[in-house]
Order: C-alpha cells, then structure tokens, then sequence
C-alpha cells in the first residue's frame, strides 16, 4: 500500500530553495536529529541508564524505531492512542506513564499486550491497579505496572511514599498484574532555565522517592526498574540516579522553551540543537514595519514564549489568528519568502500536523506521519 505523504510528497528529492513546499510544514533537520538520538543515546550508556524516550513528543513510528535502533529499550506515550498507535512492529515495550480510569481503555491496553508487546502502566491507586488488573485478566495477558509517586508536582500519583507502598503491596496480590518499580516525574521544574537552581529543587523532590526505595526494599517488593526524567533534568538523572529508565523526550527536537534552559552545569557538557521548525510563507507585507505568514494557531500552539524566527535577527512572532502570524521589525523577508519558525513547545506543536518534512541540507529526503497525533 502507498504510504500517504501530504500535498508536498511529489517533493521528494528534491531541493527546497527551488522548489518550495506547501506550507505551513513541519521541517525536521535529520542531521541535527541524528546528533540529538545519538548524543542521548550514548550518554544514556556511558553512565548505565537505559532510555525509554517519551514519545509524546514526536508521536511518528519512524522516529521511536531510531531511538530504539540507537540502544533504547522502548518508549514511553502518554495516552492510550499513542500506544495504541505507536504499538507495532520493532517497538518492543512501551509505558504508558499517563493514569487511566476508565474499563474501556484498560480493555484498549489489555489487547495491545495481549499482541505480544510488553506493556507497562504507571498507576497511583489501588483502583488503577484493579480495573487493569480484570481487562488483563479477561484477555488472558499481563500487564506491567510501575507505581507513580507524586514528588512534588501534585497532578498524579500515590501522594506520599506510604501510600505508593500501599498500591504496590495491593498490585504484588492482583492476578494479571506485574509489579515493575516506581515512577517518579517532576514536569514543572523542567523549564527553569538555570542548571544550579533546577538541580537543587529536584535534588530535594527525590528525597521521596529515595524514601519510597527504601521502603519497597525493606519489604521485599520488586523494583526492576525506577523510571522519570525529563530532558530538562537527564544531566542529574544521569549522574547521581536512581532513574535506571529514563523518559526524556524533547531532546530529539527541543524548542524555544529549552532553548532558555541550560541543561549541564558547565558548556562542555550535555546539549542538544533545536531539529524541528515550523516553515511558513510571507503571504502580506501591505503596512511597512510587518508581514504576514501563513502559520497561526492552527499551526503552532498558543504557547509563551511565542515561536522564534530563524535567521531573522529584528524580528519577532506573534500570533495574529487562526491561519496567520504576524512578523513585525526590520529588514523584513518579501511577499512569497520562506520563514523557518522554532516552536514554543514541540510536543503541542507536533500534535497540530500529520507530517514530518525530513530535510537534509536544503533537499527533501522523505515525509514521515505523525501516526499518533490527537488525544481519545
């Protein structure tokens, strides 16, 4: 079957500053991916983590199948249609980091690992637990489970350690249900832009989950694995644990939100190029001072800081409605020219479009789907 490539797909091959894509298109540069997975990839190695990066991020197949070329063990998604449609062949194990609380959807994970897929679900609470442990049970499979720990971001998981040890001690008696480990994620400090500062207020957060080790091990319960982290924090993940799986998805594409944060304490140590822009076209330049593009809400996600403009050093985006930007400033670009933005945030921005433009240099060399874009 012929895969399904978008309006710009006759465009493979082809040089891009003669012939222009269709836009507004989402551009990954694969030379500057390429870097980011292996970067991540043998840092991950050099200090004996394994990475299981969030597909949230990127939601295409093509791309979770080179970061598990690259040595991961599999990745993370954060709902059930991106495991559901991220679970086929040479995705070995995914984890689905997300709480449910619906039958219908644990029946939806109970038939991906019925598939021979190994699948692995954070839970908070002793109904999670249960409702997964029946639509296992009903497919006649087994479904891993890690217990979330909240430490300090107060949107999921068991509240405390004491409560996280509850849930793994109900799971360790659930018929279909695999006890794994724990996970610990910290979404709200990712973006604090200085490393000292970040590194001190999460060093603190994981005081609970040193607590909730402890514990799990004093009773005897299974802790194959601990999972979490983000990009923002896989410089402290890396070096001083107890992450052994880590979750960092952004890496592969970044953004301006990580453009502001520094990821290592000094320059020589992790970093990672922005890959992923959002190319629009200069459809009005009718007032001096401003043009129009072709990339509004529709296209980028209505984030702070707004959507950077490459190689256009005095000017600036803003939002200007639903199909449009506005670039206001000097020596603005002319009626027709192509304008490379950088997203606010990639994950939400990926999640508007179906494609992914692979561009080598100027050429086009391929379109990937974004198989898993949308959220039931």
């Amino acid at each position: 079957m012929t895969r399904v490539a978008g309006p710009n797909a006759e465009l493979i091959g082809r040089d891009l500053s003669i012939a222009p894509l269709d836009t507004p298109a989402l551009i990954l540069d694969l030379d500057r991916f390429e870097s980011n997975v292996a970067t991540a990839a043998a840092t991950a190695r050099q200090h004996g983590v394994h990475l299981r990066p969030h597909a949230k991020t990127h939601k295409c197949i093509e791309v979770a199948r080179r970061q598990i070329r690259a040595g991961a063990l599999g990745i993370s998604v954060a709902s059930v249609r991106e495991a559901e449609k991220l679970g086929v062949d040479g995705i070995p194990s995914i984890l689905l980091t997300a709480p449910i609380a619906s039958e219908r959807k644990a029946s939806r994970l109970a038939n991906i690992a019925r598939r021979g897929i190994e699948l692995i679900c954070a839970v908070g609470t002793l109904e999670n637990v249960s409702m997964l442990g029946a639509a296992a049970r009903a497919a006649g499979c087994t479904i891993g489970i890690v217990v979330d720990l909240d430490i300090g971001m107060g949107r999921t998981g068991a509240a405390c350690p004491r409560d996280a040890l509850a849930v793994a001690r109900h799971a360790a008696t659930v018929e279909g249900i695999l006890l794994r480990g724990l996970q610990a994620y910290s979404g709200l400090i990712q973006h604090i832009g200085n490393y000292e500062q970040r590194a001190g207020v999460y060093r603190g957060q994981l005081r609970h989950l040193h607590e909730a080790i402890g514990m799990f091990k004093e009773v005897g319960l299974t802790l194959d694995m601990i999972t979490g982290g983000g990009t923002g924090t896989m410089a402290v993940d890396f070096v001083h644990g107890p992450i052994t799986d880590h979750q960092a998805g952004s890496y592969v594409f970044m953004d301006r939100q990580y453009s502001a944060v520094t990821l290592s304490p000094d320059a020589r140590g992790l970093h990672f190029d922005n890959s992923l822009f959002l190319r629009s076209t200069v459809v009005s330049r009718s007032h001096p001072g401003k043009v129009t593009v072709d990339a509004g809400t529709k296209a980028l996600a209505l984030e702070s800081p707004p959507p950077a403009p490459v190689h256009l050093a005095n000017a600036e985006y803003s939002y200007f409605g639903d199909e449009h930007g506005l670039l206001t400033g000097t020596d603005l670009p002319f009626l027709g020219a192509a304008v490379d933005l950088i997203p606010a945030h990639c994950d939400t921005a990926v999640n508007l479009h179906d494609f992914l433009h692979i561009v080598r240099g100027s050429m086009l060399v391929d379109i990937w789907p974004i198989d898993a874009r949308g959220t039931l």
